[in-house]
């Protein structure tokens, strides 16, 4: 049962979402246009299609009433009629002689017993039915020689002999190879009126010898079958076994064939007679109130569909416009084009969002022309700021040592301490430059470690690993020597360890058109915690908060730098571990001095 359920759902959920895609696919103003017409034409469809129902249950109910009436209450009133025929002609069997006579072809000499038999069935029906509508009775044998008739005085004209159409009952029983009793109505010229004859064979052991014809008046049996002809348009047939009719309600029909005649599309009962091995066949039209009222359920639902469609795309043309308008001109700002207004065609809400539009664009363009300059006002601020600044710590002690080198030893040193401190000035100093060559920020980098190693005695081995290719790339100016003055007073001075490095190597990525900067200490490193909240505050651009163990402003200050000339994706990221050691890695993009210039970077 689950695989089966799963087998029905699987191309259902198939369905749904191929139509919840397509609906995605679609506009507004077909989504709009798709809701007015469910909304509109479903509720007509399901009472269209209740309609229809309770008319297909009216249609069902008056077939059933026909079937009821054909089949059970026509069927027991004809097969009565035919009973008393049947009872009447039966008595021929009494006459033994009679019928061994006729079946030995001696029945001229016998005239008057078979004249005298057929009287008696003459007498016996019209006498136990209490009717006189019994014409005459004709007795036949087998070779269709007349052999006795009996007329009964009734206020008829008579032309020419006695009326007798056998030739229907002869043509029949050669078809269908049977000769069986048979009931048939047909205008008889020689009555002057529709007459019923009915036809009885007549077996004698075993054998047939003949049969008897009665000719009755057809408006008592008519009246009997066309009574339950309540149905629009409903008409009888009696059918015999060769499909011939053998009674319509229309007479001049009797003796075609059905198939010839009957019309198609009606209901139909049938209803097999055994008494004469025949079919009785009703058909009938739905009435026409029944017909119009599925005719004209289909004709307003089909002209109310058309007239739902053409209203709702007005509707939807008229009501979607403006938004279509309106997403057009948004779409318009990706372009940043500020100057597309939208055309205010109403005043109801769309109107009212068209005219929040338009002034939302000339405020987004009053914004963006004060943001731009304020922001290049603060950042040329920003930039000379951090140029200009310097550590008054390294300033001081810097000072402080050339005093006491001086006073205590009379050397060259002081000589190259001044010099180093003067270029790194210099180089700080120019603040019209953001870039530098890398090589001039590796040289600033080195005047600071000369000045370091003399005030403390060479107690760091420095060293820089950059391959000449390196040389003429652009960098932004003054990002080396805060980061490597933090590494050195916070990282190598502060450690106890003895061997005290610190190196600086660079690498490029030409395929992403990046540049990488290690600065790569082994002083006394920083804890998991604190690496993970400088990152942290680096890429969130959190400048302000100022970490215990870096509290120089210099890690901050290059990362701001880097982020105000070369953009948020580029800056510092730290790794460290505690007593092992420090690396800060630098992002930057590749910049050439000259960009037609072909390095192997």
């Amino acid at each position: 049962n689950d695989q089966c359920y799963n087998d029905v759902n699987i191309p259902i959920e198939k369905t749904r979402r191929i139509l919840m895609k397509s609906i995605k696919d679609f506009n507004i103003q077909q989504k709009f246009l798709l809701a007015m017409l469910c909304c509109v034409t479903i509720p007509l469809v399901l009472l269209s299609v209740y309609i229809i129902y309770q008319t297909d249950e009216v249609k069902q109910s008056n077939y059933n009433y026909a079937q009821v009436q054909i089949q059970e209450n026509m069927y027991r009133s004809l097969e009565y009629e035919i009973a008393n025929l049947d009872n009447a002609a039966y008595n021929i069997y009494s006459n033994f002689n009679l019928l061994r006579g006729i079946a030995d072809k001696k029945t001229n000499a016998n005239y008057y017993l078979v004249h005298n038999a057929i009287t008696d069935i003459f007498n016996l029906y019209t006498g136990s039915t209490r009717k006189n509508n019994l014409l005459n009775v004709n007795f036949y044998n087998s070779d269709n020689e007349l052999l006795s008739y009996y007329l009964y005085y009734r206020p008829v004209t008579l032309k020419g002999k006695i009326p007798n159409n056998y030739q229907y009952y002869t043509r029949v029983s050669e078809e269908t190879g049977d000769h069986t009793r048979m009931l048939v109505f047909m205008a008889d010229s020689d009555f002057q009126m529709e007459v019923v004859r009915y036809y009885y064979p007549i077996n004698f052991k075993g054998s047939y010898i003949g049969f008897l014809e009665f000719t009755l008046d057809a408006k008592s049996i008519e009246e009997v079958i066309e009574s339950f002809n309540q149905f629009h348009k409903g008409t009888f047939y009696i059918v015999a076994g060769n499909g011939q009719i053998m009674y319509n309600s229309h007479i001049s029909r009797t003796g075609l064939y059905y198939k010839q005649v009957a019309p198609n599309g009606k209901n139909v009962v049938v209803k097999h007679i055994d008494n004469i091995n025949s079919d009785l066949i009703y058909l009938y039209e739905d009435s026409l109130s029944t017909r119009l009222s599925v005719y004209i359920t289909i004709a307003v639902l089909f002209l109310t569909i058309l007239a739902v469609i053409y209203i709702s795309y007005v509707l939807s043309r008229k009501i979607t416009r403006p938004i279509v308008m309106l997403s057009r001109s948004m779409n318009s700002i990706k372009q940043r084009n500020y100057n597309n207004k939208v055309e205010i065609v109403s005043n109801d809400e769309i109107g009212e969002l068209g005219m929040i539009y338009n002034e939302m664009t000339d405020t987004i363009k009053w914004y963006l022309e004060y943001e731009v300059k304020s922001k290049l006002d603060f950042k040329d601020a920003q930039i000379g700021a951090l140029q200009a600044q310097i550590s008054p710590h390294f300033l001081h002690n810097t000072l402080q040592a050339i005093s006491n080198m001086a006073s205590e030893n009379n050397t060259s040193d002081i000589n190259t301490i001044c010099k180093s401190l003067s270029d790194m000035y210099r180089f700080n100093m120019n603040i019209n430059e953001n870039y530098t060559g890398l090589q001039n920020e590796i040289m600033n980098v080195r005047n600071y470690m000369l000045i370091i190693s003399k005030r403390y005695n060479n107690a760091i081995n420095f060293k820089i690993k950059i391959p000449p290719a390196f040389h003429s790339l652009q960098v932004p100016k003054l990002i080396l020597q805060p980061t490597v003055e933090n590494a050195v007073m916070h990282g190598l001075l502060s450690s106890p360890k003895t061997g005290k490095r610190l190196e600086i190597t660079f690498e490029c990525d030409g395929e992403n058109k990046l540049l990488y900067i290690y600065v790569n200490d082994n002083g006394r490193g920083i804890t998991a915690e604190e690496v993970s909240h400088i990152n942290s505050n680096l890429r969130n651009a959190n400048f302000e908060e100022k970490y215990k163990s870096y509290d120089s402003i210099g890690i901050y200050n290059v990362q701001k730098r880097i982020n105000l000339l070369c953009g948020k994706q580029y800056g510092l990221q730290i790794d460290s571990q505690l007593d092992i050691g420090t690396v800060i890695t630098y992002t930057l993009p590749l910049i050439r001095r000259n960009q037609n210039e072909n390095t192997d970077c």
